[in-house]
This record gives structure tokens, sequence and C-alpha cells, in this order.
């Protein structure tokens, strides 16, 4: 999942599709022509300005989490799967395509029994569980 969804990778993405194709996108101006600093927080934001770049990114993304997350509902079936992480600050663009995507790809009835939540801890609830286990073990 780190490959294809996380914020580096979405950036990476973004940098490769705008090198590659030359597409007409905000997210050169959005940081004034410098490629190497475009961020996911930079797609994100160019999507909801109606980059169709951005928003095409974005979208597949959801999709490739949607992939994963079909995955682990068939082996595990959990009630309630939390997305979190920077990624969820694209919401519905993200969120839509990421749940048809599981309802195309995993058992019915494992779509039918699980919630996909964004999760609500800030970013760095990883670093302070990471810390937390470190200093107490």
């Amino acid at each position: 999942m780190e490959a294809y969804a996380s914020g580096p990778a979405i950036a990476t993405r973004a940098r490769e599709v705008l090198v590659r194709e030359g597409t007409e996108s905000l997210m050169p101006l959005m940081v004034h022509g410098d490629l190497d600093r475009l961020t996911a927080q930079t797609v994100y934001d160019a999507a909801q300005q109606g980059d169709a770049v951005a928003d095409e990114i974005v979208r597949d993304t959801g999709r490739y989490l949607g992939a994963g997350v079909a995955n682990l509902l068939n082996i595990f079936n959990p009630d309630v799967v939390v997305v979190a992480g920077g990624v969820t600050h694209a919401g519905d663009r993200l969120f839509v395509p990421l749940r048809a995507e599981v309802r195309r790809r995993a058992f019915a009835p494992a779509v039918e029994a699980a919630r996909i939540v964004a999760g609500e801890l800030p970013g760095t609830a990883g670093v302070v569980g990471a810390v937390k286990t470190f200093l107490t073990s």
C-alpha cells in the first residue's frame, strides 16, 4: 500500500505524469515550477480546485487502496477498516473510488459487514504510538 498510496508515492506519481505527459495542470504553478517541491497535499489541493490531472491521481490512489482493503476484507472480515494518515485529506475524491473498488473486488457479505472510515487521530499518531511502545517496553 505504501508504494502506491503514501504521500511520497502520490507526489512521485504526479511528478512522473507531469514530466512524461506534459499535460496542463495547476500543480507546477502551485510549486512555482519546482516539481521537487510537489507533495501529496499539492495534489489534493489541485484536485480540489478542479485540476483534472490531480483529480485522476487521487482517484487512482483510491482505487489502489480499495484493492488492498478488499483483500483485507476477504481475508480477515473485519467490522471496521480505518484509513488513516495524510491521504484522508483527499476526502470523498479518495473514498468514493476506494469504496467502489472494495464493492467490486470483495465478497459481498464482507463488504456489507464492514465500515470503511477515515481515522480521526492526527498524522503524528503513529509516531507517538511507536515512541510510547518503545518507552514502555
